[in-house]
């Protein structure tokens, strides 16, 4: 996931990860092909989820937001993505 060409995380399976931002507008990317737009309110918490959905070839990353109840209930079957160093 990027914003403005920088990498905030990786989505690989069953993985999340933390994002702090600054209130305002913020337009997330998944690969080459999704965008998410959001407007970020100061003490708020919000959740993002990436699906695959098919093309013609192959299938595409598509980010949508989702909400701090589907988080919970997927949570268990995730780990937090890390960084490599």
């Amino acid at each position: 996931m990027r914003e403005n060409d920088v990498d905030l995380g990786r989505l690989p399976n069953a993985r999340y990860f933390v994002h702090v931002a600054e209130p305002g507008i913020h337009e997330y990317e998944i690969g080459n092909n999704d965008t998410m737009r959001m407007e970020i309110e100061p003490g708020e918490t919000y959740y993002a989820i990436q699906s695959t959905q098919m093309g013609i070839v192959a299938g595409r990353a598509v980010l949508s937001p989702s909400d701090a109840a589907a988080f919970t209930e997927a949570q268990p079957r995730m780990r937090l993505w890390e960084p490599r160093n």
